[in-house]
């Protein structure tokens, strides 16, 4: 062997060491139940609603800016004792536009019908809620399945959508929660030719008016109510929709790095390019890359580990290709490398995942 061989070699095994394709010590990884990429995404995104209600709190009450980290959480608390919760519904409506990859936000943008998001979600609910409960102590996986979410979300009729943002336990631990998750939820749809009601518990129900909506105007809404799109919901398939679902700019800022990483072409041998060849190919020294990578807080091997992630669940929706095809494309060891890999990230396995893309688009 060269020695050109031999550094490429040792390189090969560095990089896989860090992604976790040599050691078995990954079967023993802890998993998040919401798995890795979900949790980040989601995490971010409330960071940045709660940097919006920051900014508006200090306009608001003439005090200046918090200082970096701000609670997210405090602030948009503030942001509704001040406002009202409807303010909280209209911010997060407002912020879905700003919604990157994570394998849910992916499996829900790339529907083709309201049904079947309704019924996408509705799966990925109930995968994630076993986990959670698996997690906690909660191993028998019967067990686990009691009670799911189906009455979040729901297409009764071709012309009606339901959401019940409270029956999300995880929305409902704070008071604004169903207001930010029915913000999101109806942010998904195109309402040219339907529009929001707001039903309460008494059964009464209030249009919302999607020009209110941008205008901040008053409208009720508390915690429990349930809202309706009615009339003939469309999903909202703007070009940002598709790009955003496969956005990973949250992991790196620097788009214009991370689109050179992400059109980088896989080795014919499966695997992945070490740092240094993939420095080359976009015209950069390993050290320059290295810096780049440094400065934005994140290193190659995590980005390729998201990068090739993103990459395996879309070719998830391909019938035609097995586990171990779309594990050698997207340089994963092997399949059960794969699994582990893909369950850490995205909680839970490809087979599963592969399940919730293929649900009919229709009922019939």
């Amino acid at each position: 062997m060269n020695i050109h061989a031999k550094t490429r070699q040792t390189e090969k095994l560095s990089i896989q060491k860090e992604l976790g394709s040599v050691s078995p010590v990954a079967e023993d990884l802890h998993y998040d139940p919401m798995g890795e990429s979900y949790a980040r995404q989601w995490s971010q995104w409330f960071d940045n609603l709660g940097e919006q209600a920051a900014e508006i709190n200090s306009l608001q009450t003439q005090s200046l800016f918090p200082s970096h980290p701000i609670n997210a959480a405090d602030e948009v608390k503030k942001f509704a004792d001040f406002n009202g919760i409807h303010r909280v519904f209209s911010l997060s409506y407002q912020a879905a536009n700003n919604i990157h990859f994570d394998p849910i936000s992916f499996s829900l943008l790339s529907s083709s019908s309201p049904y079947q998001l309704t019924k996408r979600w509705v799966k990925c609910l109930n995968l994630q809620k076993q986990n959670r409960l698996i997690a906690s102590g909660l191993t028998n996986t019967s067990s686990a399945k009691t009670g799911p979410d189906e009455a979040f979300i729901e297409t009764i009729t071709p012309n009606e959508v339901v959401i019940r943002p409270y029956v999300s336990a995880l929305a409902s631990k704070r008071e604004y929660g169903p207001a930010v998750l029915g913000g999101v939820a109806c942010a998904l749809f195109d309402l040219e030719y339907a529009e929001i009601l707001v039903q309460f518990t008494n059964g009464r129900t209030e249009p919302i008016i999607f020009k209110a909506i941008q205008h901040h105007r008053h409208f009720n809404y508390d915690p429990d109510v349930t809202l309706i799109i009615r009339g003939k919901p469309k999903l909202l398939l703007k070009e940002w929709d598709r790009t955003q679902s496969s956005d990973l700019s949250h992991i790196l800022k620097n788009k214009e790095l991370l689109t050179h990483l992400s059109q980088l072409p896989k080795p014919r041998d499966g695997g992945h390019f070490t740092m240094r060849e993939a420095a080359r190919m976009i015209g950069l020294s390993t050290r320059s890359l290295s810096r780049k990578l440094s400065s934005a807080e994140t290193g190659y091997a995590e980005i390729i580990r998201h990068i090739r992630f993103k990459n395996a669940c879309h070719d998830l929706i391909n019938d035609h290709c097995t586990l171990d095809d779309i594990a050698f494309y997207n340089g994963y060891s092997d399949r059960h490398h794969f699994s582990r890999e893909f369950k850490r990230l995205g909680g839970f396995t490809p087979a599963k995942f592969r399940n919730i893309l293929h649900t009919s688009h229709s009922p019939i």
